[in-house]
């Protein structure tokens, strides 16, 4: 399992402070979770204040499986500050 971000996310960046696998990727307007680099923590969830995050075995993350997949390709690794 893996986590992916949906639509709501907001670029404040606790999710990225909070992973110890940095596998997040900077997008134009929201961040992506590489599949392959996620370690299934669950702390990014817990950090969204948004609930923009979601573990990709809920329903309502169908749809951003494959939009995190190809943000992951085009964008840069965001790492933590």
């Amino acid at each position: 399992m893996t986590f992916v971000v949906t639509d709501e996310c907001t670029l404040c960046y606790d999710c990225v402070e909070s992973c110890p696998a940095d596998c997040f990727h900077e997008g134009a307007s929201m961040l992506a979770i590489n599949p392959e680099e996620c370690s299934d923590c669950g702390n990014c969830e817990l950090e969204c204040e948004t609930g923009a995050i979601l573990p990709d075995s809920d329903s309502d993350a169908d749809s951003w499986v494959p939009i995190n997949a190809a943000l992951v390709k085009s964008s840069p690794q965001r790492l933590p500050e």
